[in-house]
């Protein structure tokens, strides 16, 4: 429903639906679970269409800690995500 939301361009209520995710996830689930880091991938996209910078750059931050754990340090993914975290900091 919120990756819909975000689709849709309907970012604050995205941004609200990814919230409570977040904190039901983070009832139930490992801080470096899967879906932990979309969730805060998600986030991150949100914030950053939105123009918070700084805000996005923190869920990002977060989702590189999860695919870090995933995938070890050295990985094509974790690149991925240094790449993206990069580009944030460079908007903001």
């Amino acid at each position: 429903m919120a990756q819909k939301l975000l689709r849709d361009g309907k970012l604050e209520k995205a941004v609200q639906q990814l919230l409570g995710c977040r904190e039901a996830a983070e009832s139930f689930l490992s801080a470096e679970h899967t879906v932990v880091g979309e969730i805060e991938d998600s986030l991150a996209q949100a914030y950053a269409a939105l123009g918070d910078w700084q805000t996005s750059a923190t869920h990002v931050r977060k989702s590189v800690r999860v695919v870090e754990a995933r995938h070890g340090p050295s990985s094509v993914e974790i690149g991925h995500e240094l790449f993206k975290l990069a580009q944030v900091l460079f908007n903001g």
